[in-house]
């Protein structure tokens, strides 16, 4: 990045190790049988190696991208990127305190925990899930930026919303829109899996 960090903190890495594992130990055997299909069936080998080598690019560029995400403080401001959001820069005296919220999840012994750093209002100018973060590193940086403190009485994530003005990401503020495009992800993903299987010579649900 060629900045000198006062302090730097990055993602958990074991979350790497997982998604790698998932992505090999779901890939290999399917596309094992789509490889041994094609060769038996006299399918399309080529379109079978050219979507194997897509799907592993796609799963480098998703790798190259989560090393990239960082979190800290450089030149009198808080910085730090998401996997799919982009740099934000808040300079530190516009940081009044940071809270640990409690947030319910799908898991109801378990809620989840959200970094956010507030400005005077009251406005969420900074949010981390502590999911995909060292907790020691966050309470590290809660410490350096001040006025550090639990909320332990978890929230609705509508409560959430509505006391940290701001702290929505893109895709939680327009949940229409995050619904459209999980539905065309859905359909690209059932679409492209049966063009695939018949390039292999399997039979399809299209006939």
């Amino acid at each position: 990045m060629g900045e000198r960090f006062d302090f730097l903190m990055r993602p958990r890495r074991s979350l790497l190790r997982t998604a790698w594992i998932a992505l090999l130990v779901g890939s290999v055997p399917v596309f094992a049988v789509l490889y041994w299909q094609a060769t038996q069936a006299h399918g399309s080998l080529l379109t079978v190696v050219q979507v194997h080598l897509v799907v592993m690019l796609a799963g480098l560029l998703t790798y190259w991208r989560q090393k990239s995400v960082f979190t800290g403080i450089t030149g009198g401001a808080l910085v730090g990127n998401g996997i799919f959001s982009p740099r934000v820069r808040v300079p530190l005296d516009e940081i009044h305190r940071v809270e640990f919220v409690h947030v319910e999840s799908r898991e109801p012994d378990e809620p989840s925990v959200q970094f956010v750093a507030l400005d005077a209002d009251g406005r969420c100018r900074f949010r981390m899930r502590a999911h995909y973060w060292h907790m020691s590193d966050l309470r590290t940086l809660a410490d350096r930026l001040g006025s550090a403190g639990d909320r332990r009485e978890p929230l609705t994530t509508e409560e959430f919303f509505a006391a940290y003005p701001g702290s929505a990401y893109w895709f939680e503020r327009h949940p229409g829109l995050r619904f459209t495009l999980a539905a065309v992800g859905v359909l690209g993903a059932v679409l492209g899996v049966t063009a695939l299987v018949a390039a292999a010579g399997m039979p399809t649900f299209l006939g």
